[in-house]
């Protein structure tokens, strides 16, 4: 997850960059599983035998995908996301953690001081004082994203307010 409420892309690969090849290694295995008995690709297997000299590859190709398709419409897709994390931050001072996850996604719901994900993975997290981070995300619609790693803060990602409007011209 960033680090930051608005983090800068560069910034974000420079973590990308950083990242240990044993996390790549459990993430690749935790993709695999989900796969649920899919053939593995070779190059996603031979990356998954050594993972360390991909890493400057994948940040080189992502930095060319986000020139080639994000980047133009990066100012439209923050100012989306930055008028969400307002209206979240407005509705959780108004009424709480009910009020914050009244409207953030149909599969969620906050019951019994507990907040449900109806997904299809069954796991109980406990962020043991560390709170959730709340990613809007324009890529995650209409689905919602969980990361759970217990050396970070849980994680959901979702699909923002104003979404269906992203790509209206501007009046």
């Amino acid at each position: 997850p960033p680090e930051t409420p608005f983090p800068q892309f560069e910034e974000e690969l420079e973590q990308v960059a950083a990242t240990d090849p044993a996390r790549i290694r459990t993430e690749l295995e935790h993709m695999i599983r989900s796969m649920q008995g899919a053939e593995v690709p070779p190059l996603t297997q031979e990356i998954l035998e050594d993972p360390a000299p991909f890493v400057p590859r994948l940040v080189e190709q992502m930095r060319e995908y986000w020139k080639l398709t994000i980047e133009q419409h990066w100012p439209r897709i923050r100012a989306l996301h930055e008028a969400d994390v307002t209206y979240r931050a407005r509705q959780l001072a108004l009424g709480g953690a009910e009020l914050l996850f009244a409207d953030l996604h149909p599969s969620l719901s906050w019951t019994d001081q507990t907040l449900v994900v109806d997904k299809q993975h069954d796991e109980e997290i406990d962020p043991r004082g560390r709170g959730l981070v709340l990613i809007p995300a324009v890529f995650d619609w209409p689905g919602i994203a969980v990361l759970v790693d217990f050396a970070l803060q849980p994680t959901l990602s979702y699909s923002p307010r104003g979404i269906a409007e992203l790509w209206d011209e501007p009046e």
